[in-house]
């Protein structure tokens, strides 16, 4: 058992793990519906459900950045659902080429 949260949480197992995520969660008076748009998530999951499923491929990828490079070039219209993806507010999105 090497997984970083057992060494970081002193634990054991999956269910120790999960434990002490409850253990240490703080009672509130929010719902769920306080934290998430749970409406806007899911316009974008059929907005995007299409390039999602694209990138869905780049999981478990032995060579995740030359996946990821071939995807942008064979199919560019999943760029803009990186920002959604990784929660980023702007929908502008700096990319870098490498020289």
């Amino acid at each position: 058992m090497n997984s970083l949260y057992y060494k970081v949480l002193k634990v054991d197992s999956p269910e120790a793990v999960l434990n002490k995520f409850y253990d240490t969660l703080i009672d509130t008076n929010r719902g769920y519906n306080f934290f998430v748009d749970w409406d806007k998530v899911k316009r974008h999951v059929d907005r995007y459900k299409i390039e999602f499923n694209i990138l869905n491929s780049l999981i478990g990828s032995k060579d995740f950045d030359s996946d990821l490079r071939k995807i942008l070039t064979e199919y560019p219209q999943v760029l803009p659902s990186i920002p959604i993806l990784l929660a980023i507010r702007g929908q502008k999105l700096k990319v870098v080429i490498e020289c």
